[in-house]
């Protein structure tokens, strides 16, 4: 899926990895354990902050957001639709997609 919507940004103009996942855990969406993933990859220097908010900020998608569904190998046959997130699963790192003109039929989809 792809985002639409924006998260709320620093005095500078740049989300921080700390208020995205603040936010993300907020929102069930995130994990404490991922933070402190996060933190520790930042530390090691494996990995950048922008490459970081650009890996969690796709779980920031808005409840209600049009999103396109592409890059799905076992159900192909969705890929180029569009539909309507619905609601978010922690467990399985998916969103709940209602499909635009499939008779109210929903998909699970990573972001």
């Amino acid at each position: 899926t792809k985002p639409s919507g924006s998260m709320a940004a620093a005095a500078d103009g740049e989300t921080t990895i700390d208020e995205l996942l603040a936010s993300l855990i907020g929102s069930e969406r995130a994990t404490a354990a991922d933070f402190e993933s996060a933190k520790r990859e930042l530390a090691s220097g494996s990995t950048t902050e922008a490459e970081l908010v650009a890996k969690w900020s796709r779980l920031s998608i808005p409840f209600g957001s049009e999103v396109w569904i592409s890059g799905l190998t076992g159900r192909a046959d969705l890929n180029g639709l569009r539909g309507t997130a619905t609601s978010f699963s922690l467990a399985k790192r998916r969103f709940a997609v209602r499909l635009h003109g499939r008779n109210g039929q929903r998909a699970c989809a990573e972001p």
